[in-house]
């Protein structure tokens, strides 16, 4: 069975410009970046690197490099972190109405684009955060696939509400966004452990994801295995992995316990594929999406 597995980034603005964290200095987030990317390829695995619109003018001089080898660029967008958005108090994507996201995304995307000199196709709102408006918008902004939910998210501060927790790849709805539709945009869940909770330091209700930076070793293989078992009952035609985290981390550092964990993570996979019927494909999120399209004739039906 072959199970396609992404591993991504949500590569954060300025720790001072950013209301829910972000990186200390530019210098520091090259590191995590490329340290990510560079660690992940030599494991036969690819990163999808979610930049926020600062991110990409800031390391506009080497990301095309990154993508030259199979790696992929894609937007992640904060509201309170993108220009003066923390100064004026702003929240997350999902806590406007529609023709707000619109302006905002509108303008987030000039800037993404302008820096490095092609328009996105794949998103990532930031903290996961959307309403039954969003996927519409990023389609009209040109946007055909992404990693927009988290299923099983139940937070109302942040408009990160994901229930049910729909947990595989499908076409998103532009009337209920967590259910499947027929939107010309191919959704990739975060990978969870959809039955555990997991105690989140700000008290936010979220289920155990497989982020690095929130399990150790034996946890995030767990959800893996797990994904795996329901893939081979379910008998998916597309069954996905997909694993998040941030340019928080200084990747690049053989020390840095989040490249140990990760590195750690990499090897139980290798292991799972010797021992189940199982093969981890190395992929993008947007390589996973024309792979999902290639697999379904049926396209409102996944």
């Amino acid at each position: 069975m072959n199970v396609w597995t992404s591993f991504t980034m949500d590569c954060e603005n300025l720790d001072s410009l950013s209301g829910v964290g972000g990186v200390s200095d530019w210098a520091f987030s090259a590191r995590s970046i490329r340290g990510f990317a560079d660690r992940l390829e030599a494991a036969g695995h690819l990163a999808t690197l979610f930049l926020c619109p600062e991110t990409a003018v800031a390391h506009r001089g080497w990301l095309r490099d990154l993508e030259s080898r199979g790696h992929e660029l894609a937007m992640h967008f904060h509201p309170d972190s993108f220009s003066d958005g923390r100064a004026r108090g702003l929240g997350q994507l999902g806590q406007y109405v529609g023709k707000v996201q619109r302006e905002m995304l509108t303008e987030g995307l000039a800037v993404w684009a302008d820096a490095l000199g092609k328009k996105p196709a794949t998103f990532r709102p930031g903290c996961l955060s959307a309403n039954d408006e969003t996927f519409q918008i990023l389609v009209d902004l040109g946007f055909t696939q992404g990693s927009v939910s988290s299923p099983g998210r139940n937070e109302p501060v942040l408009s990160a509400i994901w229930q049910p927790p729909l947990l595989d790849a499908h076409l998103a709805s532009a009337a209920q966004r967590s259910l499947s539709g027929d939107l010309d945009f191919v959704e990739i869940p975060l990978s969870v452990d959809w039955e555990v909770r997991f105690p989140h330091r700000f008290g936010w209700d979220l289920p155990q994801e497989l982020m690095i930076e929130r399990g150790d070793t034996q946890t995030l293989t767990g959800i893996i295995s797990k994904h795996v078992k329901r893939f081979a009952e379910q008998k998916k035609q597309v069954p996905t992995i997909c694993a998040a985290t941030h340019n928080v981390w200084d990747f690049s550092d053989a020390e840095e316990e989040k490249t140990q964990i990760l590195l750690s993570l990499l090897e139980s996979m290798e292991r799972l594929q010797q021992s189940e019927d199982v093969r981890f494909i190395g992929a993008t999120i947007a390589s996973i999406a024309d792979q999902y399209r290639r697999s379904h004739t049926d396209v409102t039906d996944p």
